[in-house]
């Protein structure tokens, strides 16, 4: 007998949709800006692009990314320059893991950097 094929329980979440996740922007001149959000993505990618930045408007930017991309002028399909680093369930897990992710990509446009505290590890 031959077994019967079996669906997967879950369809997969379109891209956007996606929450509590580690995100990476990277602009069409490689600079990156590494963030956080438990929202689904598209929440958070909409106050990085506001609509009135797809119009090519000029406005005052509230995010280093649309700050970057108006100083610039670096107009692309904005949608396709994010990816997702890591998905974590747990608030605390996930800024941990956006520490480790501004750690290891060093982004350029990451304003709050600086601000990232150190782990202390027990070892």
């Amino acid at each position: 007998t031959n077994r019967v094929p079996v669906s997967p329980i879950k369809d997969k979440l379109p891209f956007l949709a996606n929450s509590s996740l580690i995100y990476k922007f990277e602009c069409i001149c490689g600079s990156q800006y590494i963030g956080r959000t438990e929202r689904p993505l598209s929440q958070r990618v909409s106050e990085h692009i506001p609509r009135w930045l797809a119009n090519r408007q000029v406005k005052t930017p509230r995010s280093a990314i649309t700050k970057h991309i108006v100083d610039h002028q670096h107009y692309c399909d904005f949608i396709d320059r994010f990816t997702i680093v890591s998905k974590c369930s747990n608030s605390h897990f996930l800024a941990v893991l956006e520490a480790v992710a501004i750690r290891l990509f060093n982004p350029s446009l990451c304003i709050q950097k600086q601000f990232v505290k150190a782990l202390h590890l027990p070892w």
